[in-house]
């Protein structure tokens, strides 16, 4: 199923959507419902209606796709704390965006540093909120040729340690 379907139609892909994010991995993980590009509303709206509607429900905060939204500053605003003091937020996607609200051109992965967000003001928000968890590193690292740019995948390491 497609975002798009859960952008069109609410509960019913919600719903399905949800069921199948309840199933536990055989390691007794479960998996995560992540806030992508969204062409009705927002992201965040979407995940403040799971979460009343499925109070246990777990995330994946992705920065360029909040960027993509006009979202990111969201995440430090304490209305919405909700997301990482009750355990909401799983894991992090991490990599920029260098685009405009909802900018589709620009809307390729970007390597840390490389577009405009943020990282060391969402570093140390995630940092200081106590997070634990797991971040994946989402970078483009190639060159021109299409050959993998070692020294591009070293300055992001730098930029994130």
């Amino acid at each position: 199923m497609g975002p798009w379907r859960l952008q069109t139609e609410f509960s019913r892909p919600f719903c399905t959507i949800y069921s199948y994010q309840r199933k536990r991995f055989p390691t007794g993980h479960f998996r995560l419902l992540e806030n992508v590009v969204c062409n009705v509303k927002n992201p965040m709206k979407h995940l403040c209606q799971l979460t009343e509607r499925y109070p246990e429900v777990q995330f994946v905060f992705d920065t360029k796709m909040a960027a993509f939204h006009g979202e990111l500053e969201l995440l430090y605003q304490p209305e919405y704390a909700w997301l990482w003091q009750e355990g909401h937020i799983r894991h992090y996607h991490v990599n920029d965006y260098g685009g405009g609200y909802m900018e589709w051109g620009k809307l390729k992965t970007l390597p840390i540093g490389a577009g405009h967000v943020d990282f060391e003001k969402f570093f140390a928000f995630v940092r200081g909120t106590g997070y634990q968890g797991t971040f994946t590193v989402e970078a483009t690292a190639f060159d021109r040729m299409g050959v993998v740019d070692t020294e591009m995948l070293y300055c992001i390491t730098l930029n994130t340690a």
